[in-house]
């Protein structure tokens, strides 16, 4: 009788062994995916971020480059402006001023003025 309480009782405690282990290899398989879990979240907020900062590195580019053609833009029309102003000039010269004359010519002094 004493053997089978002994059976029974080592029974009893390598069940209990074992139901530890089976839990305890249950947690560190939960804990594994739970890493896993948090890496690819993290890995995942990684690409975005990278995504992210490459898109706002494209858009900048483009926005400097527009900048740059629209500033091309306007100096050419500027130039082309100065071209026109100097062929119209180059046209129509100025007429010559007579120097020394107070009064322009087409003016006329009325009677009694000097």
């Amino acid at each position: 009788m004493l053997i089978r309480m002994d059976r029974s009782a080592e029974s009893a405690e390598k069940k209990a062994k074992t139901e530890e282990e089976e839990h305890a290899q249950q947690n560190r398989k939960k804990e594994r995916e739970r890493k896993r879990a948090l890496k690819r979240v993290q890995d995942d907020l990684r690409k975005k971020n990278k995504l992210e900062r490459q898109a706002e590195k494209k858009r900048q580019k483009e926005e400097r480059e527009q900048e740059k053609a629209e500033a091309k833009a306007r100096k050419a029309k500027e130039r082309e402006k100065r071209a026109t102003e100097e062929k119209q000039k180059a046209r129509n010269p100025p007429k010559r001023q007579r120097r020394g004359r107070i009064n322009p010519p087409n003016t006329q002094l009325e009677e009694g003025e000097t």
